[in-house]
């Protein structure tokens, strides 16, 4: 059991996802001055 650590393993997941968030974010805010 000691080699199982399920947050260590969703940690590199999570901050892929947060990038992903901000990326998307900030696209659509150039989207609105664009436009």
């Amino acid at each position: 059991m000691a080699g199982f650590n399920p947050v260590a393993d969703l940690k590199p997941f999570k901050s892929m996802w947060k990038i992903r968030v901000k990326i998307i974010a900030f696209g659509n805010s150039l989207l609105l001055l664009v436009v």
